[in-house]
């Protein structure tokens, strides 16, 4: 009834990339678990990703589930940085 906890989807762990082969993600949210600062990234939490990305892909039907994908590679981050804090 509005209170109903929405389960995620990990795209990598949850849902294989193979499902996701031509497809095209639109970015509702970008949840960085690391900064930069001064030009170097800081990791906030060790053997976690940099950040994490709340996705859309109207070809995949997931009942009310969030998709996420984790940004596990520096220079992805990097860029994703760039773009949504500076």
């Amino acid at each position: 009834m509005g209170n109903e906890m929405t389960q995620s989807l990990l795209i990598g762990k949850d849902v294989p990339w193979k499902q996701f082969e031509w497809h095209f993600f639109r970015v509702k949210h970008f949840l960085h678990l690391s900064y930069i600062e001064q030009g170097k990234i800081k990791k906030a939490v060790k053997f976690m990703p940099y950040a994490s990305l709340r996705v859309y892909d109207p070809d995949f039907k997931c009942e009310g589930k969030e998709l996420l994908l984790p940004v596990l590679h520096r220079l992805d981050f990097r860029h994703l940085w760039e773009v949504y804090k500076e």
